[in-house]
């Protein structure tokens, strides 16, 4: 396996003052502490000879270019006059959400408020986070065609770590419950064994003691379908496996453009 971290150039000094507009105390410790240093991180693995790339946007593009703080949704038409307003639309949120009553509108500016970490290639699924529930401690969230949304129990510094080591293969799947499990109407421990596939034992370990599950399916013929599954999707491992890129490794190619909406609402990649 091959693997390259490209980090952009940070560009936080010009655009701070835009996201104090959206963001009254700033961006927490964390995530400012990673922007300090570059503009997002693109990462390329070459497994089997396919490169995969998964990238955790630069500033510009987590905030869709709109450094607009939520608004509060007191009416039905408020919700609609957010989501034709909103960045995000296909990404997060589409017109076709029930917005009816205090549900409804509830569910939606949660959604609103998200702003976007990483698209997740080959899925109707991106990964978000809201800085506005918990400003200190933002809470990262896992959506699925762009009207579903279930909590990561791990910090941004934890998923820039795995993302640089595992790029965009489902690792963040052992950070869900079992609320989003049933949810979503997966297996999550099955999914995270297919997707560990290519990589060693030792490395994905901690992820595997998340979802006990996953060690019963360790043997040969979980091993065949993982193989099976691998072109299509994407694992994980601990944070402190970072790989820096190497002189002999190209640079890849950034992917900063979310998803088509049609492909982020996709019904045929429902459960």
């Amino acid at each position: 396996m091959k693997r390259a971290v490209r980090r952009p150039k940070s560009v936080l000094s010009k655009v701070e003052p835009s996201i104090a507009k959206a963001l009254l105390g700033g961006l927490p410790r964390a995530v400012k502490a990673f922007y300090e240093k570059n503009d997002g991180v693109v990462v390329t693995l070459e497994i089997e000879g396919e490169k995969e790339h998964a990238t955790i946007e630069g500033l510009l593009e987590m905030f869709g270019h709109s450094f607009m703080p939520p608004s509060t949704l007191r009416t039905d038409s408020d919700a609609e006059a957010a989501i034709e307003e909103g960045a995000f639309q296909g990404v997060f949120y589409t017109s076709e959400l029930e917005l009816r009553g205090k549900s409804g509108r509830a569910r939606l500016e949660i959604l609103l408020r998200l702003k976007l970490v990483m698209s997740l290639p080959g899925e109707s699924a991106a990964i978000g986070i809201d800085f506005y529930d918990e400003p200190k401690n933002p809470t990262l969230y896992y959506v699925r065609d762009a009207s579903e949304a279930w909590p990561l129990a791990l910090g941004f510094d934890e998923l820039v770590a795995h993302v640089e080591h595992f790029g965009a293969r489902r690792w963040y799947f052992a950070f869900l419950d079992t609320r989003a499990e049933r949810a979503m109407n997966v297996d999550l421990a099955t999914e995270l064994e297919a997707n560990l596939a290519p990589f060693d034992a030792e490395e994905v370990a901690a992820l595997r003691a998340r979802l006990p599950r996953a060690k019963r399916a360790t043997g040969s013929k979980a091993k065949r379908a993982a193989l099976a599954a691998a072109e299509a999707t994407l694992v994980s491992a601990p944070p402190e496996a970072r790989v820096e890129a190497s002189a002999n490794h190209a640079a890849p190619v950034v992917a900063t453009t979310p998803p088509a909406p049609e492909s982020q609402t996709s019904r045929s990649r429902r459960r």
